[in-house]
Protein backbone atom coordinates (compact mmCIF):
# COMPACT_ATOMS: atom_id res chain seq x y z
CA UNK A 1 0.00 0.00 0.00
CA UNK A 2 1.20 3.35 -0.88
CA UNK A 3 0.01 6.96 -0.65
CA UNK A 4 -0.06 8.47 -4.29
CA UNK A 5 -2.73 11.80 -3.33
CA UNK A 6 -4.10 14.23 -1.14
CA UNK A 7 -6.90 16.46 -1.00
CA UNK A 8 -6.86 19.01 2.07
CA UNK A 9 -10.31 20.95 1.97
CA UNK A 10 -9.06 22.57 4.98
CA UNK A 11 -6.14 21.55 7.67
CA UNK A 12 -4.75 24.46 9.89
CA UNK A 13 -3.54 27.00 7.22
CA UNK A 14 -3.92 24.66 4.64
CA UNK A 15 -7.06 25.78 2.24
CA UNK A 16 -8.14 23.59 -1.17
CA UNK A 17 -4.49 22.18 -1.99
CA UNK A 18 -4.03 19.06 -3.80
CA UNK A 19 -0.37 17.22 -3.25
CA UNK A 20 0.33 14.40 -5.71
CA UNK A 21 2.45 11.83 -4.23
CA UNK A 22 2.99 9.28 -7.08
CA UNK A 23 4.82 8.90 -10.44
CA UNK A 24 2.49 6.18 -11.87
CA UNK A 25 -1.27 8.38 -11.02
CA UNK A 26 -2.63 11.79 -11.85
CA UNK A 27 -5.53 11.94 -9.32
CA UNK A 28 -8.09 14.60 -8.86
CA UNK A 29 -11.20 15.55 -6.18
CA UNK A 30 -13.44 17.74 -8.09
CA UNK A 31 -17.15 18.43 -6.77
CA UNK A 32 -16.75 15.88 -4.55
CA UNK A 33 -15.75 13.22 -6.92
CA UNK A 34 -12.63 11.47 -7.42
CA UNK A 35 -10.31 11.16 -10.76
CA UNK A 36 -7.26 8.82 -11.13
CA UNK A 37 -5.86 8.37 -14.62
CA UNK A 38 -2.87 6.25 -15.74
CA UNK A 39 0.51 8.29 -16.00
CA UNK A 40 2.40 7.27 -18.35
CA UNK A 41 6.18 6.14 -17.60
CA UNK A 42 8.55 9.09 -18.16
CA UNK A 43 12.08 7.94 -19.14
CA UNK A 44 13.64 11.18 -17.14
CA UNK A 45 12.86 9.17 -14.10
CA UNK A 46 15.13 5.94 -14.84
CA UNK A 47 18.01 8.53 -14.89
CA UNK A 48 17.67 10.46 -11.76
CA UNK A 49 16.80 7.10 -10.13
CA UNK A 50 19.26 5.25 -11.58
CA UNK A 51 16.98 2.78 -12.87
CA UNK A 52 15.66 1.96 -9.40
CA UNK A 53 18.40 2.27 -7.12
CA UNK A 54 16.13 4.41 -5.44
CA UNK A 55 12.53 5.40 -6.30
CA UNK A 56 9.27 7.22 -4.22
CA UNK A 57 11.26 9.94 -2.93
CA UNK A 58 9.18 13.03 -2.86
CA UNK A 59 10.55 16.55 -1.68
CA UNK A 60 8.23 18.75 -0.06
CA UNK A 61 9.39 22.74 -0.59
CA UNK A 62 8.58 26.07 0.51
CA UNK A 63 8.83 29.20 2.60
CA UNK A 64 8.82 29.50 6.58
CA UNK A 65 4.59 28.81 7.52
CA UNK A 66 3.36 27.82 3.90
CA UNK A 67 2.07 24.55 5.42
CA UNK A 68 5.39 21.79 5.08
CA UNK A 69 5.18 20.40 8.89
CA UNK A 70 1.21 20.69 8.96
CA UNK A 71 1.09 18.43 6.11
CA UNK A 72 3.13 15.96 7.23
CA UNK A 73 1.36 16.53 10.52
CA UNK A 74 -1.93 15.36 8.58
CA UNK A 75 -0.63 12.66 7.06
CA UNK A 76 1.22 11.15 10.29
CA UNK A 77 -0.99 12.52 13.22
CA UNK A 78 -2.19 9.26 15.64
CA UNK A 79 -5.89 8.11 15.67
CA UNK A 80 -6.95 10.05 18.71
CA UNK A 81 -5.64 13.44 17.24
CA UNK A 82 -7.43 12.61 14.43
CA UNK A 83 -10.36 12.28 15.27
CA UNK A 84 -10.23 14.66 17.82
CA UNK A 85 -9.84 17.44 15.12
CA UNK A 86 -12.69 16.08 12.78
CA UNK A 87 -15.10 18.82 13.32
CA UNK A 88 -13.19 21.45 11.73
CA UNK A 89 -10.81 19.61 9.42
CA UNK A 90 -11.65 18.08 5.73
CA UNK A 91 -9.43 16.20 4.01
CA UNK A 92 -8.81 13.22 1.82
CA UNK A 93 -5.74 10.88 1.73
CA UNK A 94 -5.40 8.32 -1.22
CA UNK A 95 -3.67 4.71 -1.10
CA UNK A 96 -2.70 2.43 -4.18
CA UNK A 97 -2.83 -1.10 -2.62
CA UNK A 98 -0.66 -3.89 -3.87
CA UNK A 99 -3.54 -5.66 -6.31
CA UNK A 100 -4.61 -4.55 -9.69
CA UNK A 101 -7.07 -1.49 -9.60
CA UNK A 102 -7.90 -1.66 -5.60
CA UNK A 103 -7.98 1.71 -4.08
CA UNK A 104 -8.13 2.56 -0.04
CA UNK A 105 -8.85 6.02 1.04
CA UNK A 106 -9.20 7.55 4.72
CA UNK A 107 -11.69 10.44 4.62
CA UNK A 108 -12.54 13.48 7.00
CA UNK A 109 -15.01 16.18 6.54
CA UNK A 110 -15.68 15.04 2.94
CA UNK A 111 -19.45 14.29 2.98
CA UNK A 112 -19.19 12.34 5.84
CA UNK A 113 -17.34 12.97 9.36
CA UNK A 114 -15.23 10.81 8.97
CA UNK A 115 -14.70 6.87 7.59
CA UNK A 116 -12.11 4.99 5.86
CA UNK A 117 -13.17 2.31 3.24
CA UNK A 118 -11.58 0.27 0.01
CA UNK A 119 -12.78 0.42 -4.10
CA UNK A 120 -12.17 -0.54 -7.27
CA UNK A 121 -11.02 1.99 -9.82
CA UNK A 122 -12.65 1.92 -13.53
CA UNK A 123 -9.83 3.33 -15.63
CA UNK A 124 -11.97 3.13 -19.03
CA UNK A 125 -15.26 4.86 -17.64
CA UNK A 126 -13.19 6.92 -15.27
CA UNK A 127 -15.63 5.66 -11.91
CA UNK A 128 -15.18 4.31 -8.48
CA UNK A 129 -17.03 1.13 -8.09
CA UNK A 130 -18.39 0.11 -5.14
CA UNK A 131 -16.74 1.35 -2.11
CA UNK A 132 -16.59 -1.04 1.41
CA UNK A 133 -15.75 0.29 4.24
CA UNK A 134 -12.48 -0.91 5.69
CA UNK A 135 -11.69 -3.24 8.41
CA UNK A 136 -8.31 -4.28 10.09
CA UNK A 137 -7.50 -6.87 7.28
CA UNK A 138 -8.01 -4.54 4.47
CA UNK A 139 -4.94 -2.29 5.28
CA UNK A 140 -2.25 -5.05 4.75
CA UNK A 141 -0.10 -4.76 7.73
CA UNK A 142 0.67 -1.16 7.03
CA UNK A 143 1.88 1.23 9.73
CA UNK A 144 2.72 4.88 9.03
CA UNK A 145 5.64 6.19 11.14
CA UNK A 146 5.83 9.32 12.27
CA UNK A 147 9.11 10.39 13.29
CA UNK A 148 10.83 13.50 13.63
CA UNK A 149 13.05 15.76 15.26
CA UNK A 150 10.89 16.91 18.18
CA UNK A 151 13.44 19.83 18.53
CA UNK A 152 12.58 20.96 15.32
CA UNK A 153 9.31 22.37 16.89
CA UNK A 154 9.43 25.61 19.05
CA UNK A 155 6.04 23.88 20.71
CA UNK A 156 6.26 20.10 19.57
CA UNK A 157 2.44 19.32 18.67
CA UNK A 158 3.60 15.25 20.50
CA UNK A 159 3.40 14.45 24.15
CA UNK A 160 7.66 13.35 24.95
CA UNK A 161 6.58 9.66 25.47
CA UNK A 162 7.50 7.64 22.46
CA UNK A 163 4.13 6.25 20.97
CA UNK A 164 5.27 2.70 19.42
CA UNK A 165 1.79 0.84 21.10
CA UNK A 166 -0.28 0.64 17.83
CA UNK A 167 -3.87 0.64 18.65
CA UNK A 168 -5.87 -1.46 15.56
CA UNK A 169 -9.34 0.10 14.51
CA UNK A 170 -11.52 -0.41 11.43
CA UNK A 171 -10.99 3.38 10.66
CA UNK A 172 -7.75 4.74 9.94
CA UNK A 173 -4.81 3.14 9.21
CA UNK A 174 -2.53 2.86 12.49
CA UNK A 175 -0.05 5.42 13.22
CA UNK A 176 3.44 5.46 15.12
CA UNK A 177 4.48 8.35 16.90
CA UNK A 178 8.85 7.95 16.96
CA UNK A 179 10.02 11.45 17.69
CA UNK A 180 14.13 11.47 18.74
CA UNK A 181 16.75 14.01 19.16
CA UNK A 182 18.88 16.17 17.92
CA UNK A 183 20.26 14.76 14.33
CA UNK A 184 23.70 14.56 13.04
CA UNK A 185 24.83 16.29 10.20
CA UNK A 186 27.02 13.28 9.88
CA UNK A 187 23.78 10.98 9.31
CA UNK A 188 23.17 13.12 5.73
CA UNK A 189 26.46 13.07 4.90
CA UNK A 190 26.62 9.71 5.07
CA UNK A 191 23.71 8.94 3.14
CA UNK A 192 24.82 10.31 0.34
CA UNK A 193 28.20 9.42 0.03
CA UNK A 194 27.06 5.87 0.12
CA UNK A 195 24.51 6.68 -2.87
CA UNK A 196 27.65 9.06 -4.94
CA UNK A 197 29.84 5.65 -4.21
CA UNK A 198 27.88 3.37 -6.45
CA UNK A 199 28.73 5.45 -9.53
CA UNK A 200 31.81 5.20 -11.58
CA UNK A 201 35.05 6.85 -10.71
CA UNK A 202 34.54 8.78 -13.55
CA UNK A 203 30.95 9.93 -13.26
CA UNK A 204 29.97 13.59 -12.84
CA UNK A 205 27.89 12.85 -9.94
CA UNK A 206 30.81 11.59 -7.77
CA UNK A 207 32.01 15.73 -8.46
CA UNK A 208 29.01 16.53 -6.55
CA UNK A 209 29.93 19.84 -4.19
CA UNK A 210 28.34 21.38 -1.39
CA UNK A 211 28.42 25.31 -1.95
CA UNK A 212 27.64 28.11 0.11
CA UNK A 213 27.77 31.45 -1.14
CA UNK A 214 28.69 34.33 1.83
CA UNK A 215 24.90 36.39 0.99
CA UNK A 216 22.13 34.42 1.48
CA UNK A 217 19.72 36.48 3.76
CA UNK A 218 19.85 40.01 3.77
CA UNK A 219 18.65 40.70 0.56
CA UNK A 220 15.74 39.05 1.34
CA UNK A 221 14.23 42.09 3.16
CA UNK A 222 14.26 45.05 0.67
CA UNK A 223 15.20 47.57 3.18
CA UNK A 224 18.56 49.59 4.17
CA UNK A 225 20.32 49.99 7.98
CA UNK A 226 21.65 52.93 9.04
CA UNK A 227 24.90 53.82 7.42
CA UNK A 228 26.64 54.66 11.00
CA UNK A 229 25.26 51.06 12.20
CA UNK A 230 26.31 48.65 9.28
CA UNK A 231 29.71 50.13 9.96
CA UNK A 232 30.18 49.98 13.15
CA UNK A 233 28.49 46.35 14.39
CA UNK A 234 27.71 44.74 10.62
CA UNK A 235 30.42 45.60 9.03
CA UNK A 236 32.15 42.66 6.22
CA UNK A 237 35.52 42.08 4.41
CA UNK A 238 33.63 42.60 1.45
CA UNK A 239 32.32 45.89 2.04
CA UNK A 240 35.88 47.24 3.25
CA UNK A 241 37.57 45.31 0.04
CA UNK A 242 34.95 47.01 -2.01
CA UNK A 243 36.07 50.39 -0.08
CA UNK A 244 39.75 50.00 -0.43
CA UNK A 245 39.10 49.55 -4.28
CA UNK A 246 37.36 52.31 -4.86
CA UNK A 247 40.13 54.46 -2.78
CA UNK A 248 43.12 53.20 -4.83
CA UNK A 249 40.81 53.63 -7.83
CA UNK A 250 40.02 57.61 -7.06
CA UNK A 251 44.15 57.97 -6.42
CA UNK A 252 45.32 56.09 -9.59
CA UNK A 253 46.52 52.65 -8.04
CA UNK A 254 44.99 50.38 -10.45
CA UNK A 255 46.92 47.65 -9.49
CA UNK A 256 46.99 47.83 -5.94
CA UNK A 257 45.75 44.89 -4.00
CA UNK A 258 43.30 44.84 -1.30
CA UNK A 259 45.14 44.99 2.55
CA UNK A 260 43.75 42.58 4.94
CA UNK A 261 44.72 42.71 8.46
CA UNK A 262 47.43 39.90 9.04
CA UNK A 263 45.37 37.43 11.51
CA UNK A 264 42.63 37.36 8.94
CA UNK A 265 42.54 34.41 6.17
CA UNK A 266 40.17 33.42 2.98
CA UNK A 267 38.38 31.15 5.76
CA UNK A 268 38.44 33.45 8.70
CA UNK A 269 37.17 36.36 6.41
CA UNK A 270 33.87 33.42 4.32
CA UNK A 271 33.02 32.74 8.16
CA UNK A 272 32.36 35.83 9.28
CA UNK A 273 30.78 37.62 6.46
CA UNK A 274 28.23 34.61 6.45
CA UNK A 275 27.43 35.36 10.36
CA UNK A 276 27.03 39.16 9.12
CA UNK A 277 24.88 38.11 5.90
CA UNK A 278 22.28 36.48 8.86
CA UNK A 279 22.84 39.47 11.49
CA UNK A 280 21.73 41.93 8.88
CA UNK A 281 18.33 39.78 8.33
CA UNK A 282 17.48 39.45 11.13
CA UNK A 283 18.09 43.14 12.54
CA UNK A 284 16.37 44.38 9.56
CA UNK A 285 13.82 41.99 10.16
CA UNK A 286 13.50 43.23 13.77
CA UNK A 287 12.68 46.68 12.70
CA UNK A 288 9.48 45.23 11.41
CA UNK A 289 8.17 43.70 14.73
CA UNK A 290 5.50 45.80 16.45
CA UNK A 291 7.89 47.00 19.59
CA UNK A 292 4.65 47.18 21.69
CA UNK A 293 4.03 43.30 21.77
CA UNK A 294 3.39 41.42 23.36
CA UNK A 295 3.13 43.54 26.65
CA UNK A 296 0.24 46.28 24.88
CA UNK A 297 -2.28 43.34 23.76
CA UNK A 298 -1.76 40.64 26.67
CA UNK A 299 -2.28 41.32 30.74
CA UNK A 300 0.02 38.48 31.32
CA UNK A 301 3.32 38.82 29.20
CA UNK A 302 6.30 40.01 30.02
CA UNK A 303 8.01 36.88 30.88
CA UNK A 304 11.71 36.35 29.84
CA UNK A 305 14.14 33.50 29.73
CA UNK A 306 17.22 33.90 30.84
CA UNK A 307 19.05 32.72 27.59
CA UNK A 308 22.14 34.49 28.16
CA UNK A 309 21.91 37.73 26.80
CA UNK A 310 21.39 41.32 28.73
CA UNK A 311 18.00 41.96 27.83
CA UNK A 312 15.83 40.50 25.17
CA UNK A 313 12.99 43.24 24.99
CA UNK A 314 15.76 45.90 23.55
CA UNK A 315 17.38 45.60 20.51
CA UNK A 316 21.42 45.17 21.20
CA UNK A 317 22.48 48.20 19.06
CA UNK A 318 25.62 49.64 20.81
CA UNK A 319 26.34 46.88 22.41
CA UNK A 320 29.91 45.76 22.54
CA UNK A 321 29.55 41.98 21.48
CA UNK A 322 30.45 39.36 18.88
CA UNK A 323 28.38 38.39 16.16
CA UNK A 324 27.93 35.06 17.21
CA UNK A 325 25.96 36.74 20.45
CA UNK A 326 24.93 39.59 18.28
CA UNK A 327 22.30 36.99 16.01
CA UNK A 328 21.19 35.12 19.40
CA UNK A 329 20.71 38.81 21.22
CA UNK A 330 18.40 39.64 17.63
CA UNK A 331 16.64 35.76 17.50
CA UNK A 332 15.43 36.16 20.89
CA UNK A 333 14.39 40.05 20.57
CA UNK A 334 12.41 38.59 17.53
CA UNK A 335 10.76 36.06 19.28
CA UNK A 336 9.78 38.14 22.61
CA UNK A 337 7.98 40.39 19.85
CA UNK A 338 6.21 38.14 18.29
CA UNK A 339 5.58 35.07 20.37
CA UNK A 340 3.51 35.80 23.15
CA UNK A 341 3.53 31.84 23.87
CA UNK A 342 7.25 30.96 23.94
CA UNK A 343 8.53 34.44 24.33
CA UNK A 344 12.11 34.97 23.67
CA UNK A 345 12.84 31.48 23.53
CA UNK A 346 10.72 30.48 20.11
CA UNK A 347 11.28 29.14 16.70
CA UNK A 348 14.08 31.92 15.17
CA UNK A 349 16.05 31.42 18.45
CA UNK A 350 16.14 27.84 17.97
CA UNK A 351 17.46 28.82 14.07
CA UNK A 352 19.97 31.16 15.33
CA UNK A 353 21.06 28.05 17.76
CA UNK A 354 21.46 26.18 14.10
CA UNK A 355 23.25 28.93 12.38
CA UNK A 356 25.74 28.90 15.30
CA UNK A 357 26.68 25.57 15.20
CA UNK A 358 27.02 25.64 11.51
CA UNK A 359 29.74 28.32 12.72
CA UNK A 360 31.36 26.18 14.57
CA UNK A 361 31.17 23.00 11.76
CA UNK A 362 33.01 25.50 9.34
CA UNK A 363 35.64 26.41 11.57
CA UNK A 364 36.79 22.78 11.93
CA UNK A 365 36.88 22.44 7.93
CA UNK A 366 40.16 22.69 6.37
CA UNK A 367 41.10 25.88 4.92
CA UNK A 368 41.42 24.99 0.95
CA UNK A 369 37.63 25.05 1.13
CA UNK A 370 37.35 28.54 0.91
CA UNK A 371 37.76 31.60 -0.62
CA UNK A 372 36.73 35.18 0.27
CA UNK A 373 33.25 34.90 -0.85
CA UNK A 374 32.30 30.87 -1.21
CA UNK A 375 32.89 27.73 0.99
CA UNK A 376 33.01 24.67 -1.40
CA UNK A 377 33.54 21.00 -0.51
CA UNK A 378 32.99 18.02 -2.74
CA UNK A 379 30.62 15.78 -1.24
CA UNK A 380 33.38 12.34 -0.96
CA UNK A 381 35.82 14.99 0.56
CA UNK A 382 33.55 15.33 3.53
CA UNK A 383 35.15 13.96 6.73
CA UNK A 384 32.32 12.20 8.56
CA UNK A 385 34.53 11.47 11.48
CA UNK A 386 35.77 15.13 11.87
CA UNK A 387 31.87 16.28 11.95
CA UNK A 388 30.43 13.54 13.51
CA UNK A 389 29.93 15.50 16.93
CA UNK A 390 28.35 18.20 15.52
CA UNK A 391 24.83 18.57 15.80
CA UNK A 392 22.95 20.32 13.40
CA UNK A 393 18.90 20.70 13.47
CA UNK A 394 17.20 20.10 10.29
CA UNK A 395 15.01 23.48 9.47
CA UNK A 396 13.09 25.69 6.63
CA UNK A 397 15.24 28.52 6.09
CA UNK A 398 14.29 31.08 3.87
Amino acid sequence: MKLIYCYIAHFRNIENQEVSLSDEFVCHYRESKLLIEKQEKNPLMDYIYDNGFMSNIKIIVGKTGSGKTNFLQLIGMDEWRRIESDASDAYLLLYKMHDGNVFFAEEVGLGHKKRAYYFTYDFDKHVVLSTTPATKADKENTYIVNAFDRYAFANCPYEDERQEGVYHTDTFIPRIIAQYGKASISMECDFLKEYLSHFAEESIKRKASLVIKWNNWQNKIHSDLDEKLVKKEYWTYKDRAKEQKEKNLRSGQYDKPVQYDKKSTPKSRFIHDLMVDFAIYLRKWAEQVDYEFPEKYYRYAGMVHDLGVEDPRELPDGEKIGILKRIDWLCQYIDYHTDEETSNRGLVWQIGSDIRDFFHLLSKMDDKYFTDTEFSIPVMDIDITEVSQVKIHKRDLT
